[in-house]
């Protein structure tokens, strides 16, 4: 069977991995993105190209990053013309898409005022059709990072609905696999789409992934809340007022409120917290390296996650970046959204701390320390960036050898 694909080695594959930023700029998707490709590179010898929608000219990558990256505003705005100048820059023998999606990407790009007002991704489906029509042999990976909103949050969307559904769904059927982060998108893509070729890889810790024997540091009662600037302050104001309840079932010793840019509400927050809690501190504009080493010697880690609509769906927690870094340190996360509990029922996750009728709903006869354990260990084996990269990997030559195989069955 000539021609079937089925070499281990991965360097005849020239991978070309689509988003909006990269490092440095603060932007969640482009750091998956990033360490995705270092991963690919040093855990597979898998070299990464970057398509970056994005209207700035200059470079944001790391001085030290060795990837090709084209920026659509040098390239008359076509994402067609970018993989085609990609692919004839490196001759491979097999060229890969991995796609990035989040709302509105290159929609937003070419007209951001319609995309806000519709919500739909007819430019997108557009250019993957152009690209799959010149360039046929090239599989594509979309990465669904995020999704339509399962909930309607406004009137217009009630008409619009039917038609954002069918752009979406023209983004399945030209994706030869689709990846998403949890169960409640994987849900609805089936719905969509039922015969999609789907896997579940829930979020990575994008700043550190110590080992257990780099957790020994942690210290009983020590908190922490961490997050972008807003969320840090959404997180901060509910942690107050669900301070009462807390204090009355697990031991607060030092809080330490992590992450974003400096913000001088949230300097009023500490002050109030301290009305409490005598060891408050505020931290923010941290390196990952700081990041990691307050997660590595906390005990708890407060979330408030989601705003009211996204509550009905509490699956979406495995798309959480904060939730993902907690997990990756063995920190055990203290929920306060009500009707999260449902959540326990997906991927076997070992449990969180949850609010239910204004009390904390915990197993008294649990051992915390044996729990950070099981959260260590069900991150490593659900989570973690190599494991997302091995995934990743085996989508890449299932699919190459199943084309291969189409096409052998198609000539004989």
């Amino acid at each position: 069977m000539k021609g079937i694909y089925r070499s281990n080695n991965m360097k005849n594959i020239n991978l070309i991995q689509i988003t909006e930023y990269l490092p440095p700029h603060l932007n969640g998707i482009g750091h998956y993105a990033h360490n995705l490709a270092q991963q690919l590179q040093s855990q597979y010898d898998v070299s990464t190209s970057f398509i970056l929608i994005d209207k700035q000219k200059k470079s944001s990558l790391d001085n030290g990053s060795d990837f090709t990256t084209y920026y659509l505003s040098q390239l008359a705005n076509s994402l067609e013309v970018a993989v085609s100048r990609l692919t004839e820059l490196k001759a491979a023998e097999n060229n890969t898409i991995i796609l990035h999606f989040e709302r509105g990407i290159y929609d937003r790009f070419i007209d951001d005022k319609f995309y806000r007002r519709y919500g739909l991704s007819f430019q997108l489906a557009k250019a993957i059709k152009k690209i799959k029509i010149k360039h046929p042999n090239t599989q594509i990976i979309t990465n669904f990072h995020e999704f339509l909103y399962p909930s309607i949050l406004q009137q217009r969307d009630y008409l619009l609905r039917p038609l954002q559904n069918y752009y979406m769904r023209s983004l399945l059927k030209l994706s030869d696999t689709v990846v998403c982060s949890n169960p409640v998108v994987e849900q609805q893509i089936k719905q969509l789409y039922p015969s999609v070729n789907i896997n579940l890889i829930p979020v990575f810790s994008n700043i550190k992934e110590p080992s257990w024997e780099q957790l020994k540091t942690k210290r009983l009662g020590h908190w922490v809340l961490f997050g972008s600037t807003d969320n840090l302050k959404r997180n901060t104001i509910n942690f107050i007022q669900h301070l009462p309840i807390i204090k009355k079932q697990l031991p607060i010793n030092q809080v330490n409120i992590i992450g974003g840019s400096y913000n001088p509400s949230i300097i009023e927050l500490v002050k109030q917290l301290k009305k409490s809690i005598i060891n408050v501190d505020y931290h923010p504009n941290l390196s990952n390296k700081e990041v990691s080493k307050f997660f590595a010697q906390a005990q708890f880690c407060y979330q408030y996650y989601f705003n009211t609509p996204q509550a009905k769906n509490p699956g979406l927690i495995f798309k959480s970046g904060v939730f993902a870094n907690a997990s990756a340190h063995g920190v055990i996360s203290v929920m306060g959204n009500q009707g999260i509990e449902t959540a326990l029922n997906y991927l076997n996750y070992p449990g969180f701390i949850y609010m239910q009728n204004n009390s904390l709903q915990i197993n008294s006869q649990f051992n915390f320390d044996l729990w950070s354990k099981e959260i260590h260990n069900w991150y490593q084996q659900y989570c973690s960036l190599s494991q997302a990269a091995k995934t990743f990997e085996t989508i890449i030559k299932q699919n190459l050898s199943c084309r291969a195989i189409k096409q052998y069955a198609s000539i004989s």
